[in-house]
């Protein structure tokens, strides 16, 4: 569920959301994406509401993702029968690419706590929104590679602007981002304690100097894991050519720098193959991309890994069996015509086409 409160602050009134699922680390529902979009459009066109603040309930975490497994059965559904007789799938990347991309273009300043784990759908709110908070304990990620799907929900926006060695890398590996990270490639803005009331705090006056202080005096900041490895990743990993085959040498040479560096380099290993090919295609293809056509990008990507065994495979082996995907396609049988259909359109429109 999604809470939300209307706060005064100093200079007018302030929108508070909630994430509420704490026991699943407020796992992001197709429920919950419409309840924030109906919430944020109320807002919008208030004159008295001066910003929105989003955060969520519990310790533990943002968001940990969007609910997958519901998405599975529907699309085993469909692969059963051969055709599309459950929509949920595209349905909720559709509406989830929408709130993301409301949040992207939003009138007001959004400012997202990004507490704990934030992953998948939880990074697509808080890379959307305008002011992104972290705290010394937050673990970003793009971790889809796991489960046969791709950076999605305005991912493609970030690794756009990324270094397109340091996007290739993180889009790839699904390597754990800390908050260290998070401010060095721009993923996070400001760092608050832990136990910070971000919505007491965004109702002052002040509130952006206040995080700029809060930013500079933190305690119990990890040490950048990124800093260890980045001038290797850009020597890797920078060909403008990288292919699949040349991207995983890359990963091996850079996995003697550093353990962390050695886990993304696994986890990329195990992961699904054709995520990786898709991932090269993907940031290759968005440099010259609008944010509007990024997420355009990603409606094509979702609808195409929702007709394929890969994504609901991964969703069993790391979710639901927690054992080891096995994967319809493999390296030795990936090929670059098998990436580039996942980028052909399934329908007459992009359901996003009016964005």
């Amino acid at each position: 569920m999604v809470r939300f409160e209307e706060c005064e602050g100093a200079d007018g009134t302030i929108g508070a959301l909630w994430l509420d699922d704490p026991a699943r680390i407020n796992v992001l529902t197709i429920d919950m994406v419409g309840t924030l979009v109906e919430r944020l459009t109320a807002w919008r066109d208030r004159d008295d509401i001066k910003r929105v603040v989003i955060t969520a309930a519990g310790d533990r975490g943002f968001c940990a993702g969007g609910d997958v497994t519901i998405l599975r059965d529907a699309i085993l559904k469909n692969l059963e029968v051969g055709g599309i007789v459950d929509n949920l799938a595209e349905d909720f990347f559709e509406s989830e690419y929408r709130l993301d991309y409301m949040i992207k273009s939003y009138l007001k300043p959004v400012i997202c706590h990004g507490f704990g784990v934030v992953m998948g759908g939880g990074m697509g709110i808080f890379g959307s929104s305008e002011v992104r908070l972290a705290t010394p304990r937050s673990r970003f990620a793009y971790p889809e590679v796991s489960i046969g799907l791709f950076p999605d929900a305005g991912a493609t926006v970030f690794l756009r602007d990324l270094d397109v060695a340091i996007a290739r890398f993180f889009g790839a590996t699904g390597a754990l981002i800390n908050a260290a990270d998070a401010l060095k490639i721009g993923l996070a803005h400001h760092v608050v304690a832990a136990d910070e009331d971000v919505v007491e705090l965004v109702c002052q006056a002040d509130w952006r100097d206040r995080l700029v202080a809060s930013t500079e005096t933190i305690e119990g900041m990890p040490d950048s894991e990124l800093a260890q490895v980045e001038a290797d990743i850009e020597r890797e990993l920078a060909d403008p050519d990288l292919t699949v085959e040349g991207l995983r040498a890359g990963l091996d040479t850079i996995a003697n720098v550093s353990r962390w560096a050695a886990q993304a380099r696994d986890k990329a290993e195990v992961g699904c193959p054709t995520t990786v090919g898709i991932v090269l295609e993907q940031i290759n293809r968005s440099r010259g991309y609008t944010d509007a056509d990024c997420f355009r990008l990603e409606m094509i990507l979702g609808a195409q890994c929702a007709r394929r065994p890969d994504f609901p495979e991964g969703v069993r082996a790391v979710l639901i069996d927690r054992d080891a995907a096995q994967w319809h396609v493999d390296w030795d049988s990936l090929t670059r015509e098998h990436v580039l259909a996942h980028f052909e359109p399934p329908w007459p429109e992009n359901p996003l086409a009016d964005l």
